[in-house]
């Protein structure tokens, strides 16, 4: 009913229970009981195959904002599973493309740093046509 447009209280007055109640359901349901379509914190990382630590540093560096907060939740606009996306993509290992942890900035490990140059500094066609 919330989906179609009904107000909070069409939908009490249908099942005869408390506002907050209604509240309550549509946000362990939904995410929401706003009609604007707003995105949680959970569902967002879900949609940007990402975590919610992820979207929690993004958000304390500036990167994306939050579209409203209720109460203790949350809510995103659906514009930004792309950000979070495009963001994610650019930050990865460069060897083995797993995403990179704080403080790194080409490699997410010591292991990836050597394999990284080894294939740099290796001899022979491979090696010229690599660092090209």
């Amino acid at each position: 009913m919330r989906q179609e447009g009904a107000t909070l209280q069409q939908i009490v007055d249908d099942f005869g229970a408390s506002r907050q109640w209604v509240s309550q359901l549509l946000i362990k349901h939904y995410g929401t009981s706003d009609v604007h379509g707003l995105l949680t914190t959970s569902e967002l990382s879900r949609l940007a195959s990402t975590t919610r630590e992820a979207i929690t540093i993004l958000r304390r560096r500036g990167i994306i904002q939050p579209a409203r907060f209720v109460g203790r939740r949350i809510l995103w606009k659906p514009e930004t599973i792309a950000t979070v996306i495009i963001y994610n993509d650019s930050y990865r290992c460069r060897v083995c493309h797993a995403p990179l942890p704080t403080k790194r900035w080409a490699f997410c490990s010591e292991a990836c740093r050597i394999e990284g140059r080894w294939h740099k500094n290796r001899l022979g066609a491979m090696g010229k046509r690599h660092r090209k």
